[in-house]
Parts: C-alpha cells; structure tokens; sequence
C-alpha cells in the first residue's frame, strides 16, 4: 500500500512537471527559454512518470530502467543540438544585420564623379553567371508572397532563412561544377593513358 501511494505521488509529480513545461514552451517568448521549459518535460516529468511506473509495476522495471537510462543518454544531446542550431543562427542573423548598416551607411557614388572606363569595370563586376541568375530566381521563388510585395520598401529585416538557402544553392551548383571538372580531367587522364599505351 505504501509503495502505491508513493509511485501515485510519483506520476502525479510527473505529470505536473509535464504540465508546467508544456505550458512553459507555449507562453515563453523566445528559443532560449523555451528550450529550458521543455527540458523541465524531460527531465523532471519523464522520470516522475517512469519512477512512479517503476515502483508499481513489477514487470516491466527492467524495460523502465533502460528507457530511463536512454532519455538521461539522448536528452541532453537533443537540447544542444537544438541550442547550438539556435546560437549559430543567431549569430548570422547579427552579421547580416552589420553587414546591411555598413551597406546603407555607404553612400552611393555619382555618375559623373566616374571616367567611363571605371563604370565599365564596375559593371562587369557586377554581371552574374547564369547559374547565380538560377539560383537568385528560385530563391525569389521561395520567398512568400508578402515579402516580394515589400521589396519596394526599406529593408528593415533580414531574411536570414532565405540567405541561407541561397548559400545552400549556391554551393551545390559550385560542387557540381567542380565534379564535372574533375570528371572531364579524370576522363582526358584516361584517355591519354589510352593513346600512350597503344
């Protein structure tokens, strides 16, 4: 009877820690704390519940153990991960938002203060290479509807997601240039080694 009413003490304890944390993930205002609520479910209200399941079933103390063991294993992992993800977006979204204050605090250069051949140098700079062009449209593409309305506007914000998959993009057009590359000198190799051996 004493071992019951402790393992109901113990479930109960669970499931107010579970309560309390999911009510924390919903109400709390950024990542950081969020992440800390949610590790209050893990922590705390999964090991009332598998203590309290533990002390009043006989059966299956085994199983509980190890899926106690594998939470306590997995959890911590699971939380960095998360907050590390959180950190290093952060910190991209802080560097582009530098990088956007020194772009506006530029100021633009006059037409008539460049010699024509500067102009032109300057413009060949800036054209791209079709596969920039691809990738700078799809990610156009992939931006919402309310964002290419505002385009107009000041930038105020960074997308920082939409950078990132232009990166992204970006570098997997340049690997797949550089194994075509690769491939086309492997093969030339070959077949010079062909010719020679002949």
């Amino acid at each position: 009877m004493f071992l019951e009413i402790l393992g109901v003490i113990a479930l109960l304890g669970g499931l107010f820690f579970c309560a309390i944390g999911v009510l924390g993930v919903f109400r709390l205002p950024d990542t950081p704390t969020r992440l800390h609520a949610s590790g209050k479910v893990a922590t705390l209200g999964l090991f009332g519940l598998l203590i309290g399941a533990f002390i009043m079933i006989d059966s299956a103390r085994l199983r509980i153990l190890a899926l106690g063991l594998f939470i306590l294993m997995t959890s911590p992992v699971a939380t960095h991960a998360i907050a590390a993800a959180h950190y290093r977006r952060q910190q991209i979204y802080d560097e582009l938002k530098k990088m956007q204050a020194a772009e506006s605090d530029v100021p633009a250069p006059d037409e008539d203060v460049l010699p024509q051949e500067a102009a032109d140098v300057v413009a060949s700079d800036l054209r791209v290479s079709p596969q920039r062009e691809a990738s700078d449209a799809l990610a156009t593409d992939m931006q919402d509807p309310a964002q290419t309305e505002a385009a107009d506007a000041p930038a105020t914000d960074v997308n920082v997601s939409a950078f990132l998959s232009v990166q992204r993009i970006q570098d997997i057009i340049e690997a797949q240039e550089r194994a075509q590359r690769s491939r086309k000198a492997a093969e030339k190799a070959e077949n010079s080694e062909d010719s020679a051996g002949s």
